[in-house]
């Protein structure tokens, strides 16, 4: 069996034919973002609950595990997760994440979580000052010489003979809310589709980018 895929694989290579790879670990293109800076300002990361529902899910679960890793205030995760079940349950409470009647999301249970979210964390978490919520969304992108840039990434996707084709991407759509700045909406690239999603510290450097203001 081992002989046949050898002679396959040189078959390949003399036809010409590219052999997948998976994409590069994912870079921002520009470290900066235009927030000043909250060094020691309390803030949690909350995904809105439509990223659950999404076929991006695994992504979520994939920078959840990044953020373990980067982030050194345990509790301050901890305070992140109690919030998000907050959140999650209160648009659960209003209808869930989409209308039944329409398959569009549910802005009413939307807002009624994040009003929820606002008052729970002002009673319960005096010290947090600010929240971030995320959303996952993806688009088509260009690779140029095997390289895609979207949304202040860059990746190294393929080797490829061809010097232009199309990828999935998918991006990270932040809101900062903080209580001393004016809300903040940046939309960060994350990665190409498909991508090895068990590497822990994958997003590092996109995170640390988003975080910026926050780590110490």
């Amino acid at each position: 069996m081992s002989r046949f895929f050898s002679v396959l694989l040189a078959f390949l290579i003399l036809a010409g034919c590219q052999l997948p790879t998976l994409p590069e670990r994912p870079t921002p293109i520009d470290n900066s973002l235009p927030l000043q800076k909250r060094a020691g300002n309390q803030v949690i990361w909350l995904w809105l609950p439509q990223t659950m529902q999404s076929e991006l899910v695994n992504y979520r679960f994939a920078v959840e595990a990044n953020l373990s890793t980067l982030v050194d205030d345990k509790l301050l995760l901890q305070r992140s997760i109690e919030a998000q079940k907050r959140f999650d349950q209160a648009v659960k409470e209003h209808g869930g994440v989409f209308d039944p009647s329409s398959g569009k999301l549910n802005q009413a249970g939307l807002m009624a979580g994040l009003e929820l979210v606002k008052t729970y964390v002002a009673a319960e978490m005096p010290e947090v000052t600010d929240i971030i919520y995320v959303n996952l969304k993806q688009q088509s992108v260009k690779v140029h010489d095997g390289v895609a840039r979207w949304n202040n990434t860059q990746q190294k996707v393929v080797n490829t003979n061809s010097s232009v084709r199309y990828a999935t991407a998918v991006s990270l759509e932040l809101r900062y809310i903080g209580s001393e700045q004016q809300p903040l909406t940046e939309i960060q690239g994350l990665d190409i589709q498909p991508a090895p999603l068990g590497n822990h510290n994958r997003y590092e450097l996109i995170l640390k980018r988003v975080l910026q203001p926050y780590l110490q």
